[in-house]
């Protein structure tokens, strides 16, 4: 017999178990899971920063993941203003040698749109990885959206939250329409694990 290579593979063997388990990288979330209260705050800033004005939506790519942020950031930068409309004449002259001078348009009243603040639909589910993203939490978060003189609509935004260095992040979100929610047992998971193009 020889007991001193048995024992030095079976060394080994533990030594490489205790180095995967000192691994960096978080183990996906599972049903057994049970997810931190931040992983719906995060949803939740991040859903309220998407209604904001444009300037202060600058507030949801920042609790994206590095890589989503930056696109974030490139699709919010500023735009080159329209060139303006040419000035109406101050006078229209007509066939019949008559002119008249046409008075300003009247401002239209704009009342923008009431939005609620976004409530968690239930807890977290897990989400499997998808194309490029990573296994993380599906959060249902829901909004009532009212405009004038128009009945009011629930808006339901699922969003994909992940570790990241630590802190909890948005790696992606897809609106959730009605058909998701009476055909898909847990509508925010179908929804971020639908292919892109298929919804």
């Amino acid at each position: 017999m020889t007991p001193r290579p048995v024992r030095a593979g079976a060394l080994l063997l533990v030594l490489v178990a205790v180095a995967g388990c000192g691994a960096d990288s978080p183990s996906p979330p599972t049903a057994d899971s049970r997810p931190p209260a931040a992983v719906t705050a995060t949803a939740l800033a991040y859903v309220q920063a998407l209604d904001a004005t444009r300037p202060d939506r600058r507030d949801a790519c920042d609790l994206m993941t590095t890589t989503r942020a930056a696109a974030c950031r490139l699709d919010l930068a500023p735009h080159p203003a329209p060139p303006p409309e040419p000035a109406p004449p101050v006078e229209l002259h007509y066939a019949d040698g008559t002119t008249r001078t046409p008075q300003p348009a009247a401002p239209t009243p704009t009342t923008p749109a009431v939005v609620s603040s976004p409530a968690a639909a239930g807890p977290p589910t897990p989400v499997g990885p998808v194309a490029d993203h990573p296994a993380g939490w599906a959060v249902l978060t829901v909004r009532t959206v009212t405009r004038p003189g128009e009945r009011p609509l629930t808006v339901r935004t699922a969003v994909r939250v992940v570790q990241e260095s630590g802190a909890w992040r948005v790696e992606q979100s897809r609106d959730v329409h009605d058909s998701d929610m009476a055909h898909a047992a847990d509508p925010a998971a179908a929804a971020l694990s639908a292919p892109a193009g298929r919804r």
